[in-house]
């Protein structure tokens, strides 16, 4: 009955056993994380974590309390058969029987790469309107200053160290 609710999910479904091994993913699992399903039966949970961070994330949901009453929603970083490291939420859930024993633990994973980069892009583009706003509302004199601060909230932007700006007096270049 539930069936085409795991297999059509736009989001990885995983389920482990209370030793963090899976016994059941989804298509989409698989497409996301370049497994197939078979090769999913021999990893664990930590196995799909780059090695740095295997450790953290173990620590963080075999501690935490908070999954035993109500699933908590994480960001974490995911590692891809091929290396490829990924943002993700993930949401982990312990299902348990009638007598209080843990039946499996499920998982599910939303790629949010595409939403990092939006995050980033609208970052970057608050901080161009910042500088934008500083060069319009700051009260410059002459046209070296005004080229002066350009140039600086120009490398800000760029993310440069420096910057030159040359001009022609009398026929030599002048650099600052």
């Amino acid at each position: 009955r539930y069936q085409a609710l795991f297999e059509q999910s736009h989001d990885a479904i995983l389920i482990m056993d209370e030793n963090g091994n899976y016994i059941a993913v989804n298509e989409r699992a698989v497409d996301v994380f370049g497994y197939s399903q078979d090769e999913f039966l021999d990893l664990s949970f930590l196995s799909l974590f780059p090695q740095d961070d295997a450790t953290d994330a173990s620590a963080m949901v075999y501690t935490n309390s908070d999954f035993e009453d109500a699933p908590s929603i994480l960001e974490y970083h995911f590692a891809k058969k091929d290396g490829t490291v990924f943002p993700a939420e993930c949401l982990i859930e312990f299902v348990w029987d009638d007598k209080g024993e843990i039946l499996h633990i499920q998982s599910i994973v939303r790629d949010i790469t595409e939403r990092k980069r939006f995050e980033l892009f609208l970052f970057k583009q608050q901080e161009r309107l910042q500088a934008l706003h500083t060069m319009a509302t700051t009260n410059l004199t002459t046209a070296e200053e005004v080229l002066v601060n350009a140039l600086k909230i120009a490398c800000e932007l760029l993310e440069m160290e420096a910057g030159i700006i040359s001009q022609i007096q009398g026929g030599q270049y002048k650099i600052q």
